[in-house]
């Protein structure tokens, strides 16, 4: 009976708590050297023995407990000493004395200083109404885009290739807020909404703002969707070391295609990539199974060049659709899938 009890308490023992207090979330280092990092661990039914730290999936130190240690909440600090400039994920795992494991949830941070590529707004991929291109020698490669919109549905689209795992990378966005401060846009990476972003500051400067997003290895797509519009976007800037290419609406491509939207199942949006290789009239039209039309995407000349449209489902019942691409005698089609 006794060990019965014994058996119970050991079992009702709460698991271990661990935090990352320092450094914060997002933080940036000029000194890519070392940081210190400190993680706050508890365990009010046992002892804490010891907190390993991590970069990504690689133990960077072990913290053990000191012995004697009769406190319940103790924070550990491991200094990590490191000579390569990059984003790192970091965590944190604790362990007690009855071999329960709790991790904390993740902190992403930049040391030294990251070189980053700019992809100028310029050659982007452009959607919707009240856009243009302006010219300014301050502006990075000498040109913008002024947004002069309340359309929604307006979106300027960077496409590029990385060739590096998946992971959280910081982008930044060159911008000027020449109407009005703040203006806050929407962010889709790879088809999905991932953030809503205030832009804030001077509204006679040139500025930049870095955000941290999710990026898959291959082909991505960085797109600002206009939900304030009214301001001037100047370029997004991704780490040089994933970029091994940029989609440009100005390349000639090979020949006529279409590729598969993605992401794919989809809900609401998905982005639609095609390539023209000469001038001709297109359209991209979307058909439900029944072979009815349901939406039209592009309906006008174009010259050669690479495409990229955004298409928003939101009004359409979950189901297979068929997206259909003509230019000149070329036609190709392919099956879309949404799910709601």
């Amino acid at each position: 009976k006794a060990n019965y009890g014994q058996d119970v308490e050991a079992f009702n023992t709460d698991f271990p708590t661990i935090s990352i207090v320092s450094p914060q979330n997002n933080s940036s280092f000029s000194d890519s050297t070392q940081i210190t990092i400190s993680a706050a661990a508890k365990d009010t039914g046992a002892s804490i023995s010891y907190v390993e730290f991590f970069s990504a999936d690689s133990s960077i130190g072990k913290i053990k407990t000191p012995s004697g240690t009769v406190s319940d909440t103790m924070l550990y600090s491991y200094v990590w000493k490191i000579s390569t400039p990059g984003n790192y994920t970091l965590t944190a795992i604790a362990e007690n004395d009855m071999g329960q494991q709790e991790i904390s949830s993740p902190v992403q941070v930049t040391l030294g200083v990251v070189q980053m590529t700019k992809l100028e707004a310029e050659n982007a991929v452009i959607h919707g109404t009240g856009m243009t291109i302006k010219k300014d020698p301050a502006a990075s490669g000498g040109a913008f885009y002024d947004v002069q919109t309340n359309d929604t549905s307006a979106t300027i689209t960077w496409n590029f290739t990385n060739y590096s795992k998946a992971g959280s990378y910081p982008i930044t966005f060159g911008f000027r807020l020449y109407y009005d401060s703040p203006k806050s846009q929407y962010i889709n990476v790879n088809g999905v909404r991932t953030d809503t972003v205030a832009f804030t500051g001077s509204t006679t400067a040139w500025l930049a703002k870095t955000i941290y997003v999710d990026l898959v290895k291959g082909a991505n797509s960085v797109q600002m969707q206009m939900f304030w519009g009214w301001m001037y976007v100047d370029y997004l800037g991704v780490p040089t070391s994933i970029v091994t290419s940029v989609e440009s609406p100005a390349a000639v491509p090979a020949a006529f295609s279409l590729s598969q939207n993605y992401p794919n199942p989809f809900n609401p949006n998905t982005m639609i990539n095609y390539s023209i290789s000469n001038e001709s009239y297109v359209t991209l039209k979307i058909y439900d199974v029944l072979g009815r039309e349901v939406k039209t995407l592009v309906d006008k000349e174009q010259r050669s060049g690479n495409y990229s449209v955004d298409f928003n489902a939101g009004n359409l019942a979950s189901g297979i659709y068929l997206y259909v691409l003509r230019s000149g005698i070329n036609v190709s089609a392919k099956k879309m899938i949404l799910l709601k």
